[in-house]
């Protein structure tokens, strides 16, 4: 949506959405590059209500915590053992 000088204009967002991650053989690259790329991308800081990692392999599995959004971690390790 662009206004009379064609310039940008944004909406009010009422609405959240949440991010979801699978990880299961990668987890360096997920804490050191992908979260803290998230955390400050605009879009996810102020639209996303929580993001969701779901772990599916026990060795691999950590915690990130993060000050601008709610991370929750999911250790779904038995549905990794199907893979």
């Amino acid at each position: 949506m662009n206004d009379s000088a064609g310039a940008p204009v944004s909406a009010p967002v009422s609405a959240k959405v949440s991010v979801c991650i699978l990880s299961y053989m990668r987890p360096r690259l997920l804490r050191q590059m992908i979260l803290p790329a998230l955390e400050r991308y605009a879009l996810v800081d102020a639209l996303a209500d929580k993001i969701i990692i779901s772990h599916g392999f026990a060795e691999r599995a950590f915690d990130y915590e993060s000050d601008r959004c709610r991370i929750v971690h999911r250790r779904d390790l038995r549905l990794g053992a199907v893979i």
